[in-house]
């Protein structure tokens, strides 16, 4: 479940409500739209009702919602989670916020906020590890890689406060823990607010000032003057390559894959037929598929795990084709909600579910190595048949429940 947070409208100071994954945001009071971005996760407190004489003690909590692939044994294994873990190692504090981010309205942390937050010292690779081992037989299988993909992770401090010999949780003002009259908390996990900065993105083609366009939970911007697709980086707009595939008629609506061109080494790969060589599939490689270089085709939306790992093997494998790319005009255009730089991760992937010998392959993926050539963000036209949306030339399906489901992850 989608924690909610608020966030004060830069222009006149409302309050606005928004889930964790919403980035584009419009003030229903004046009107302003902005985009929020930072290159940190974003940070975010518990509401507190400490006496107002109380110094408050922040303690973070890391939180990962999103698919975790792993190549184990023989397979590819894939598993949404949402967990929340204890930062740091503090004796009688829970583990877990449990349900408290689902059921509170959050706040963005403020740097300018008093108080003395512990840094965290739990890594996510960690926490990963932690979750993939949640299962028995899963944790006897040599693990060969491990994606996570499509996640959402933050940090979550739990306002505390110090009476006499207690440690008060400040959000129901109830003790959490006894401590000894002379027991310090580790003051060296005390840690500046500096690395966390959140920006606030006028929603405005940087080249030609044209109002840009996306959904609340959208990762690219589109500017359908120009002809722009603008992804975040570095806490400004930055330009994608991007293609819109003509329809051949009939389709309605269009969405959006990361096509990811690139070379590979420890398994060498260069050109499309080198994919299908290395991966065993059953078909002769066509003269023509020696000059086409490799691309990876990753949906470039959110999606159940399982459709996820399907969508990149239908359409690799389909390698879609294109000779032209044409105008945005008004044609529908289904959100951007998985960045770039997660598709890139799914290249490993990819490889390993494809694979038809993968005793053969999944040994090798330590010392795999890709090698990004371009990554170009390609609208392909769907047709509508009421409960499904199909690509022609790719046979690419899609469930459009499933879609609208994706949306909530």
């Amino acid at each position: 479940m989608d924690l909610r947070f608020e966030h004060q409208c830069s222009q006149c100071g409302a309050l606005i409500r928004l889930f964790e994954t919403e980035r584009l945001l419009q003030c229903r009071f004046c009107g302003v739209k902005s985009y929020l971005s930072s290159e940190a996760p974003f940070h975010f407190v518990l509401p507190h009702q400490a006496p107002p004489d109380r110094e408050l003690l922040y303690v973070p909590y890391l939180r990962f919602r999103g698919n975790v692939f792993s190549c184990q044994g023989n397979r590819t294994d894939f598993r949404f989670t949402d967990i929340t873990q204890l930062g740091i190692p503090f004796e009688g504090l829970p583990a877990s916020l449990g349900f408290r981010t689902q059921a509170l309205t959050l706040k963005l942390l403020d740097p300018a906020t008093p108080g003395t937050f512990l840094r965290p010292t739990l890594k996510l690779t960690d926490l990963l590890n932690k979750v993939s081992q949640l299962g028995a037989q899963s944790s006897q299988l040599p693990v060969y890689h491990r994606a996570h993909i499509g996640e959402t992770t933050s940090l979550v401090f739990l306002p505390l406060y110090r009476q006499e010999d207690q440690l008060f949780d400040a959000v129901i003002n109830e003790p959490a823990l006894s401590l000894r009259r002379d027991q310090e908390i580790n003051p060296d996990l005390a840690t500046p607010l500096d690395g966390w900065r959140l920006n606030v993105l006028a929603t405005v083609c940087p080249v030609c000032g044209w109002q840009l366009e996306g959904d609340k939970d959208s990762v690219a911007m589109v500017c359908r003057n120009c002809e722009r697709v603008w992804e975040t980086s570095s806490g400004r707009f930055a330009l994608t390559d991007h293609v819109v595939v003509p329809d051949i008629g009939g389709e309605k609506t269009h969405l959006p894959f990361w096509k990811i061109t690139a070379t590979a080494t420890g398994v060498p790969i260069k050109t499309f037929a080198d994919f299908i060589r290395a991966t065993h599939q059953p078909r002769v490689p066509l003269p023509e598929w020696e000059e086409l270089p490799m691309s990876f085709w990753c949906p470039a939306f959110k999606i159940r795990p399982k459709i996820f790992l399907q969508l990149l093997r239908t359409a690799t494998l389909a390698q879609p084709s294109y000779r032209q790319s044409e105008r945005f005009r008004q044609k529908p255009l289904f959100p951007v909600t998985l960045p770039s730089s997660e598709a890139v991760q799914t290249l490993k992937v990819t490889l390993a579910d494809l694979s038809l010998k993968k005793k053969d392959i999944f040994p090798l993926l330590p010392k795999v190595r890709f090698n990004v050539v371009k990554t170009t963000l390609v609208y392909l036209a769907f047709r509508d048949t009421g409960h499904e949306l199909i690509q022609p030339c790719s046979q690419i399906v899609i469930n459009k429940n499933s879609l609208d489901f994706g949306r909530k992850l």
